[in-house]
């Protein structure tokens, strides 16, 4: 029997679907962080540090501590928001997987009978 006689392909088509889907979003949350992290190009790092400029009147080294801890802190929302949007994509994907299989499952049944 062809998996089109017995209601598989529908099934696989949906599930292969929904994985190109799922790596598409994450490619884009990726492009997102990635430009999110960078600065514009010429910009000094201080000046795209969250909160404006570093006071010029420290030492350097305090100066880049301090760039830094900025920079950490923003990376570390950016990592937040991306991991809630992989972890919200991969459980509608797991939801939906998991639809799939009841429907084969149900399919399989029926044509057993």
């Amino acid at each position: 029997m062809s998996e089109a006689a017995n209601g598989t392909a529908p099934a696989l088509g949906r599930a292969q679907s929904l994985l190109g889907q799922l790596g598409g979003r994450l490619k884009e949350a990726g492009a997102k962080l990635q430009e999110a992290t960078l600065p514009p190009s010429g910009a000094h790092p201080a000046a795209t540090a969250p909160g404006g400029m570093v006071p010029e009147g420290l030492p350097a080294t305090e100066r880049a501590e301090q760039t830094l801890d900025r920079a950490g802190e923003q990376l570390g929302v950016l990592a937040a928001a991306l991991s809630h949007r992989v972890r919200k994509s991969v459980a509608l994907a797991r939801e939906e997987t998991e639809d799939i299989w009841a429907e084969a499952q149900s399919l399989r049944r029926n044509k057993a009978l």
